[in-house]
């Protein structure tokens, strides 16, 4: 009799636990549902919420659960703690904890706003990067500035199995100097290692301050023979290789193109290959030749977006690609066989960036260092590299930044998918990954949620902003700056739902 009763309050036990469970689950379940709503859009969350068609979580309970790390400029030890605790909900395996840190800015509304969190005010959009940075600056003019914030650097942790997460951000003014970018890169790599994450590579896009920060890392020697490889101070025995973003050097290509004409003026050149003119207007007769005669067009992406570019077109990695890749090279051989024109040395630049372009977006993983794609790459930088030795005149070659640009996107490419097979031959690295596409997607969220597609938000709005995009993919504009916009989501579980800890209590209100 005694055991009976024991055996059915241990079951009637069990089947309680079962069912905190999956309350538990279900619960959290419709939380993170109700956030993505609430994220998309707080009006029609709110609209649903208030037709009584459905019971719903109040706004404040999503707020406190999306607030559960108060973003701030700088390194915060929670915001490490949720990369660690995402990556073991999500399974990543040993390898996939080893990658890279992408880093780039944006531009950010200059605004003093002030902040209250635990009912403590503080002052929000000041620059604030680092102490060492501070300390130089008051060295230089003698006195302690305080300058308000026109730029955000953002950072974003992406593992070689597509793990990716935002790590940290930064307040500057005039975008971040050199010697700032080394001191918060190589603190990022330091508190990565504390969590078991390694950083193998920097990919960043081709701005002056970014190669000066590429330069520090070689004592004056040249980048290109040490390949692109730098000693991590933390690791002798690891190495750090840098690589430009490929689609920013592809841009930069485009841009060197639309100065290239006949009659080379003021801030124009004329760009020729072993005596053959690479001319812009060569593009725009063979889009005006498709669009005239050929009934099913040849290249039937191309538009007037991609011929007459304004300012903002410039900006977009997928235009710029579009105008160099495998079908403006059909267009263009099929043009050459109808005008007189000497279209041989454009033919022949297209046939080498048609072949860069199609490696840098292919999704198929690379696993063994004899892969083609490496030769072809190697091919390509071998190209240009004759051009350059055969031309006098550097009139006559795309400038030296894009020339420097394009060898650390092919030659540290190359140098770190040699490097990583050759230590982890079970390892594979997806060519479509290398890019700044994630940070430049973050930022496409930050604009559209804040502001609109086409403002850039307050400091602390990008703060704000930084907990619903990793926890939600957020809005985003279709005419952001690179493709696969609708895959920029982090979908991570709010820092809450992690970490047991109890919420604020609310303030007893005075009588």
């Amino acid at each position: 009799m005694i055991f009976r009763i024991t055996q059915q309050l241990h079951n009637k036990t069990h089947q309680c636990i079962i069912t905190k469970y999956l309350l538990c689950v279900s619960y959290f379940r419709i939380i993170r549902l109700c956030l993505s709503l609430w994220a998309r859009s707080p009006k029609a969350y709110d609209t649903l919420k208030d037709s009584g068609f459905l019971i719903l979580p109040s706004t404040r309970l999503l707020q406190m659960y999306k607030n559960s790390i108060p973003q701030t400029s700088g390194f915060q030890d929670a915001q490490f703690r949720w990369l660690h605790l995402e990556a073991q909900r999500l399974n990543v395996p040993s390898h996939g904890r080893r990658g890279g840190i992408i880093f780039d800015e944006m531009s950010i509304q200059e605004d003093l706003q002030m902040n209250r969190e635990n009912d403590v005010h503080t002052s929000v959009g000041f620059v604030s990067i680092s102490n060492e940075s501070d300390y130089m600056q008051k060295l230089i003019h003698e006195k302690k500035e305080i300058k308000l914030a026109d730029h955000a650097l953002q950072m974003i942790f992406l593992g070689d199995t597509g793990f990716k997460f935002p790590i940290a951000h930064f307040s500057t003014i005039n975008a971040a100097t050199a010697p700032e970018l080394y001191t918060v890169f190589w603190r990022a790599v330091s508190h990565l290692y504390c969590w078991d994450f390694i950083v193998d590579y920097a990919c960043f896009d081709g701005a002056a301050n970014n190669r000066s920060f590429l330069e520090m890392h070689f004592d004056g020697k040249s980048a290109k023979e040490r390949q692109y490889r730098a000693k991590d101070p933390y690791d002798g025995n690891h190495e750090v290789v840098f690589i430009m973003d490929s689609k920013h050097s592809v841009k930069k290509i485009r841009n060197n193109l639309l100065k290239s004409k006949s009659t080379a003026g003021k801030g124009g050149k004329l760009l020729l290959h072993n005596g053959h003119p690479i001319l812009w207007d060569h593009f725009v007769k063979a889009y005006e030749w498709d669009l005239q005669v050929n009934s099913m067009r040849i290249h039937h992406r191309l538009t007037q977006e991609h011929i007459y570019p304004d300012q903002a077109a410039k900006m977009r990695n997928k235009l710029a690609a579009e105008v160099l890749n495998d079908d403006m090279l059909h267009l263009m051989q099929a043009y050459s066989k109808v005008v007189p024109t000497d279209l041989r040395g454009t033919i022949a630049l297209l046939e080498q960036t048609s072949k860069f372009i199609s490696i840098i977006h292919d999704l198929r993983p690379i696993k063994d260092r004899g892969d083609e794609r490496l030769a072809t790459l190697r091919s390509v930088w071998d190209w240009f590299e004759k051009w350059v030795t055969n031309t006098n005149d550097q009139k006559h070659l795309f400038s030296h930044q894009t020339r420097d640009d394009l060898s650390s996107s092919i030659l540290g490419f190359i140098s770190y998918v040699d490097n990583k097979l050759l230590r982890f031959p079970s390892t594979y690295v997806v060519p479509a990954r290398l890019n700044s596409d994630l940070v430049e997607n973050f930022f496409s969220s930050q604009r559209a949620m804040c502001n609109g597609a086409n403002a850039n938000p307050t400091y602390l709005q990008y703060c704000k902003a930084v907990n619903t995009i990793i926890i939600n993919q957020g809005a985003q504009s279709k005419k952001c700056n690179v493709q696969s916009c609708s895959k920029a989501g982090y979908s991570a579980l709010p820092y809450k739902m992690h970490v047991k800890q109890p919420f604020r209590a609310k303030r007893p209100r005075l009588l």
